[in-house]
């Protein structure tokens, strides 16, 4: 009798710890996402009187959460998902006395996600949208903060690792409109092309 108890017990163990249940992928979801980016911000302006064409550098560390919705048909999947987050993109450059410093703040985006299941519990995709962030710019007795308005285009990879819990891995790009900050002396346009990596959890509803 003990020899068949402890046998049961195996098998609810192995049961309760065995592989994913095949779930679909249809319905809402929402996550939240760490990563680090960079972006390039190409300058042309004028600093005490001098032109000068440079480019800025800045990286650093975001924190994004998002919710979506997905459907899917045989091999296919298309969904839609809006994003907010924070980032600590930083930089600045120095040209003798004047100091131009940039920085990259909260952001905010929707995008369409289309991509194919490889298997039950893995999905790649591509995502195309509309990014908006707030970037600081300051100038020599100057200061400025714009919301800029871009493209985003990214690739990901989602593993569901058990019940409706995935982790995904992506990468992206947004490519942003021109900018223009300051006056008189000092002042300068501006164009920002983000990128970075980002790994997050996930729950399906």
């Amino acid at each position: 009798m003990h020899r068949h108890l402890g046998a049961i017990a195996a098998a609810a163990a192995l049961l309760a710890w065995g592989p994913a249940p095949a779930l679909g992928w249809d319905g809402g979801y929402a996550g939240l996402g760490i990563g680090y980016g960079s972006s390039v911000v190409q300058t042309d302006g004028r600093f005490s009187g001098d032109a000068l064409g440079l480019d800025l550098n800045t990286s650093g560390a975001l924190l994004t959460g998002y919710s979506g919705y997905g459907w899917s048909s045989g091999g296919l999947y298309l969904g839609g998902e809006a994003s907010y987050g924070f980032s600590a993109l930083s930089g600045q450059l120095r040209l003798d006395d004047n100091r131009l410093d940039m920085d990259a703040r909260e952001g905010w985006g929707l995008s369409g996600v289309m991509g194919g299941l490889v298997n039950q519990n893995t999905l790649l995709y591509g995502r195309a949208g509309y990014q908006q962030r707030k970037y600081d710019l300051s100038l020599p007795g100057f200061r400025d903060q714009d919301w800029l308005d871009g493209l985003r285009i990214g690739a990901g990879a989602e593993f569901r690792f058990w019940g409706r819990s995935s982790i995904r891995f992506e990468y992206n790009q947004v490519w942003y409109g021109e900018e223009s900050a300051g006056g008189d002396d000092n002042a300068v346009d501006y164009q920002a092309r983000e990128s970075w990596i980002e790994a997050g959890g996930i729950l399906r509803f």
